[in-house]
């Protein structure tokens, strides 16, 4: 009896699921409220560099989806990373990354895509998925694909995030 009741006071399994990020649709509309053009997307970033980096990370996707950006390419430079988005087939530079923060960021798009942290100097390729809360009478949501490329470059690594939005 006393080993039984053991298990009861141990927690239940919660699911993850690797290779996710969750964006709320409050998130995704108040980009899409607050945000009109690409320069509300630049003054956003720019205010987030030194939070956390998961939270930089939603809100450059949020960012991208909201403008409809087709790519979100990451360049690495010598003091820092060069943030472009891919509109209607042009790059349009959103924002300059600080080498710190760029790092930061890296290292969260590999773990979110399974990519090995250790390995610069090869090219590594892989995915992940954003899913959106949608809000509706049930409980629904929008699921969108991101393929990752992580290119070895001259100033460091270069990433490119593929957003395939149905």
């Amino acid at each position: 009896e006393h080993a039984w009741s053991a298990y009861q006071k141990t927690p239940g399994a919660v699911s993850r699921e690797i290779g996710a990020i969750q964006v709320s649709h409050e998130k995704i509309t108040a980009l899409r409220q607050e945000i009109q053009d690409i320069r509300g997307i630049q003054e956003r970033i720019e205010k987030m560099f030194f939070s956390r980096t998961t939270e930089l990370l939603e809100l450059i996707l949020a960012g991208a989806i909201a403008v409809d950006a087709s790519d979100v390419h990451l360049e690495a430079r010598d003091d820092g990373a060069r943030l472009r988005f891919r509109l209607d087939g042009v790059l349009h530079d959103i924002a300059e990354l600080p080498t710190r923060a760029y790092a930061f960021l890296l290292s969260r798009i590999k773990l979110v895509s399974e990519l090995k942290l250790n390995i610069h100097d090869r090219a590594q390729d892989g995915r992940f998925t954003v899913r959106i809360a949608v809000k509706t009478s049930g409980s629904s949501e929008v699921v969108i694909e991101v393929r990752t490329s992580v290119l070895p470059g001259p100033n460091g690594e270069n990433t490119v995030l593929r957003v395939l939005n149905p």
